[in-house]
């Protein structure tokens, strides 16, 4: 995807690194002393040279890492100790292992670091690439650091699989902060595993920028890129050159869910947002968005859809639409028609009960975890649950957003996203609304599904982030979310 960059499968990194030294005319072991240098930089800011550092140096090229760091922390007036697995491994590792010794660096078994006391723990113990879970041996050491105050793992935490995999690891290194190499790894993205990460930071080594990087991997969602598919208004135009916004949903239990998504839908730029709800009073809705259209009369129990559906460029369905049998009665009908759907909710939650019925038309799905296993079936993983969504969103030639702590956008040709926008402001009643709106009017404005996925899914994550500088998390509510995007779309105008 231009203009997107994406996070590469470990063999990728591999090949990264090899074009690298092509390119360059480098040899490995120069790759190797960048990112132990570009640690040191970072760490001699962060450790305090009056209190012993222990270094865990494994048997691949992740301990030849940490050898290069302690030489040059050492060098630099640091107390450094270090624990290694042993002599042997690759080439690099042994060169980076003599450098240590050089440089006067105290070393130690491996084993015996379970019988000292560090306020600093550097672990370089397995670096990416990790497909199995760990020995004994090494989950016992993992344990240990995981126990330890303050713990930098290099380029993964130790014992952390890169990528997703069948099974979910327990055995790994638990709150450490990250210095990861030139881009952060798939599984910094997976619930599972991101809560037990304090903090990443990428350390830039210098691979190529040549490097065809977009090859592999799901692509990144990040403002400079999806600020680009965003669409300024031209000064000749009128309501009429930006479509149409159809909302359906609301009931007496839930009336706050359809005009959270529709104000959102006001806020995308679309010409017209209509609201199809029921047991909303007029009193309600017009004095807090009198720029809405309104359909029905209040007071039905049960929703009475409107016919004419083509008449809008998209149709959402589903924020606090509710279960009743009439309700659902008039979604068989409604899903026989065609048009651009953004189904959320109790739309979800209907198709989970009637497998058998397909929206006709372009579809975009918006669950989160709970809704996405109610329609397709129960998973273990955030890793596992992405795979099905991939496949669903090709079979049923839809656009799947996953909502979670990093939602995920599935298109039908297979192409993944991962947002990187959003904090825990998001987790409260509402946030889901509010997105549901936003891409219902980017999709009713004129924007593509896929555009109109991304663009919804980035912004609402933003705004979020946003508004965390100015409020607690605690306090940010979905209303506010809706006021924050026109500061954001202002400054991508400019």
């Amino acid at each position: 995807m231009p203009g997107f960059k994406n996070i590469p499968a470990s063999e990728a990194i591999r090949a990264w690194d090899r074009f690298s030294e092509e390119a360059e005319g480098i040899r490995s072991f120069q790759l190797m002393q960048r990112a132990a240098y570009g640690c040191f930089i970072y760490l001699k800011n962060h450790l305090d040279r009056t209190i012993p550092t222990a270094v865990c140096c494994g048997p691949g090229n992740n301990g030849g890492d940490g050898f290069l760091i302690a030489a040059y922390l050492n060098r630099a007036g640091f107390r450094i100790l270090i624990f290694e697995s042993g002599p042997g491994g690759s080439h690099d590792r042994q060169m980076a292992r003599q450098f240590a010794l050089d440089n006067a660096c105290e070393m130690h078994p491996l084993s015996h670091l379970l019988h000292g006391n560090y306020r600093y723990i550097i672990d370089a113990l397995f670096g990416h690439g990790l497909s199995r879970p760990l020995e004994k041996e090494y989950a016992e050491i993992t344990k240990w650091i995981s126990d330890s105050k303050l713990v930098y793992s290099i380029d993964m935490p130790s014992g952390m699989p890169s990528e997703p995999q069948a099974e979910v690891f327990s055995d790994f290194v638990k709150g450490a902060d990250v210095l990861t190499f030139q881009c952060e790894k798939l599984c910094f993205f997976l619930d599972e595993y991101r809560k037990y990460i304090n903090n990443v930071q990428v350390i830039d080594i210098g691979l190529s920028p040549h490097f065809p990087r977009n090859e592999s991997g799901p692509y990144l969602l990040e403002e400079e890129s999806v600020s680009t598919l965003y669409r300024i208004k031209q000064r000749v135009s009128h309501k009429g050159s930006f479509g149409s916004t159809l909302l359906i949903g609301g009931s007496s239990r839930y009336p706050g869910s359809i005009l959270l998504a529709a104000e959102a839908s006001l806020y995308t730029g679309v010409g017209k947002t209509f609201i199809s709800t029921t047991h909303l009073p007029r009193t309600i809705g017009p004095s807090r968005n009198p720029e809405v259209i309104w359909l029905k009369e209040s007071g039905m129990e049960v929703m009475e859809f409107t016919p004419d559906i083509h008449s809008y460029s998209a149709v959402g369905v589903g924020p606090g639409l509710g279960q009743d049998k009439r309700t659902q009665d008039a979604l068989f009908q409604l899903f026989q028609k065609e048009t651009k759907w953004i189904l959320d909710a109790d739309a979800l939650n209907f198709l989970a009960i009637h497998p058998e019925v397909e929206p006709f038309g372009k579809v975009i799905i918006t669950p989160h975890p709970g809704e996405f296993d109610r329609l397709t079936h129960p998973h273990q993983s955030t890793g596992e649950r992405w795979k099905t969504a991939a496949e669903l969103a090709i079979v049923k030639k839809w656009v799947v957003v996953l909502k979670g702590s990093f939602s995920a956008v599935f298109f039908p040709d297979g192409t993944r996203f991962i947002n990187t926008s959003g904090n825990a402001g998001l987790a409260k009643g509402g946030s889901g609304d509010v997105l549901c709106g936003l891409i219902s009017g980017y999709v009713g404005r004129g924007y593509s599904v896929e555009e109109a996925a991304l663009i919804g899914v980035y912004l609402h994550g933003l705004s979020a982030n946003e508004l965390s500088k100015r409020k607690s998390l605690d306090s940010i509510l979905a209303s506010d979310l809706v006021h924050e995007i026109g500061r954001i779309t202002k400054r991508w105008e400019s």
